[in-house]
């Protein structure tokens, strides 16, 4: 397809509709299908990146949240890794994952992290260091679902980083073993673990 077919902003649609199967093949799917489409696109793309925000944070269903992490991925791919700080998405995921009142924005924050991380791989790495010290926290998290999803996270994200980063990081998980909050300690060692399964 020419990137200035008009039918594509309507294949982009039908795609992000489609991110609510739940189905992580079919997420993953989309996620996969959306970078070329969105590259060229105009301004709808950034109508799209918000409206896959709130499903992320609000949306009811698990399903739902856990698409628009697939769909929000695909769409930075495409778009390139400025387009993070052009929808100020890393500002947003965090204060996200900070939400006290919201385990399901929580929760949104740390899928949006995984397929991140599992989709742009290494580049996403410079951001990796700064989210580290809320998943820390987060493993520690009151509610078991945000504790599930940030062990999913860190997994992906601990298998896909460079030794360098792991240099980078180092102090921060070895500080981690110091935390009074046990379930902060727990995260630390379990970070550690997914580095050295990931990597050896």
């Amino acid at each position: 397809m020419d990137t200035a077919d008009e039918r594509i902003p309507k294949v982009v649609d039908r795609l992000i509709e489609a991110l609510n199967t739940p189905s992580e093949l079919v997420q993953s799917a989309v996620a996969d299908c959306l970078p070329p489409l969105v590259q060229d696109m105009g301004e709808e793309v950034e109508y799209l990146v918000d409206k896959l925000f709130s499903n992320l944070t609000t949306g009811a269903k698990y399903a739902a949240r856990r698409g628009a992490a697939y769909g929000l991925a695909g769409i930075i791919k495409g778009r390139g890794l400025q387009s993070l700080k052009e929808y100020e998405l890393m500002d947003k995921l965090v204060e996200a994952a900070e939400d006290k009142a919201s385990y399901q924005s929580r929760q949104g924050a740390l899928f949006a992290f995984e397929t991140l991380s599992g989709t742009l791989g290494k580049l996403f790495e410079p951001y990796i260091i700064s989210i580290i010290p809320l998943l820390l926290v987060l493993f520690g998290d009151g509610n078991a679902d945000v504790r599930e999803a940030v062990q999913d996270s860190s997994r992906v994200i601990m298998s896909r980083i460079s030794g360098h980063c792991v240099k980078l990081m180092l102090p921060t998980l070895l500080g981690g073993l110091d935390e009074k909050q046990w379930r902060t300690k727990k995260g630390s060692i379990e970070l550690l673990g997914y580095i050295l399964f990931a990597h050896s």
